[in-house]
């Protein structure tokens, strides 16, 4: 019974020190000043990081070696195409034909021909022909390319003067030609010269 009766005695006590702490003059003002330090001050953002020293240095590592790489590449492509441009020079035919022939190498000299000339002229007939020109001449001591090749479009001309073991002290002149086959130069047909003195240097 006395704790029936304390409960609504309690409730009554607790809601009245309320209205007596929201009528003070101090607690209210308190809160008023608390609310404004709230506002004035909010929660500060934590400033955001500056890169490292490290940082800074591996990026600019990285950005070299990438330019590098760069480089690298440009260079190995110029350099991919002047050495196709070697390979597929006429002179480079020519004398990749003679030097078959000083071999004595018919199947190498006769695939530098191209499929026009190859139509005309087989294999077999090639081989006949040239391996007589070494039994009455002797094979093919030197060569030499008498000054630039000439390319006009998809044509060429080179001029070899030619010297045969069984005399040494002249040269044939012939002139070669050639046409741009798939990007690679091939002989056309091949136009036999007047005699001449041996060069003093010869290839």
């Amino acid at each position: 019974m006395n704790d029936a009766k304390s409960r609504p005695d309690l409730s009554g006590i607790l809601e009245q020190r309320r209205r007596e702490l929201s009528d003070r003059p101090d607690i209210s003002v308190r809160m008023r000043k608390l609310s404004a330090s709230n506002s004035r001050n909010p929660v500060p953002v934590p400033p955001r990081k500056r890169p490292s020293l490290v940082t800074l240095v591996l990026a600019a590592t990285a950005l070299v070696l990438l330019l590098a790489c760069g480089v690298s590449a440009a260079v190995a492509v110029a350099s991919g195409v002047w050495f196709h441009n070697q390979l597929t020079d006429p002179s480079q035919t020519a004398l990749d034909f003679y030097g078959s022939l000083h071999q004595q190498d018919y199947t190498r000299a006769y695939s530098l021909f191209s499929d026009s000339a190859k139509a005309h002229l087989s294999q077999n007939d090639f081989s006949s022909q040239f391996s007589g020109y070494d039994s009455v001449g002797g094979i093919v001591q030197s060569y030499t390319i008498d000054g630039n090749s000439k390319v006009q479009g998809s044509t060429a001309t080179v001029t070899i003067d030619v010297v045969r073991r069984g005399n040494t002290t002249q040269a044939q002149v012939q002139t070669m030609y050639l046409t741009n086959q798939n990007g690679n130069w091939r002989i056309d047909r091949i136009q036999l010269g007047k005699m001449i003195p041996a060069p003093a240097t010869s290839s």
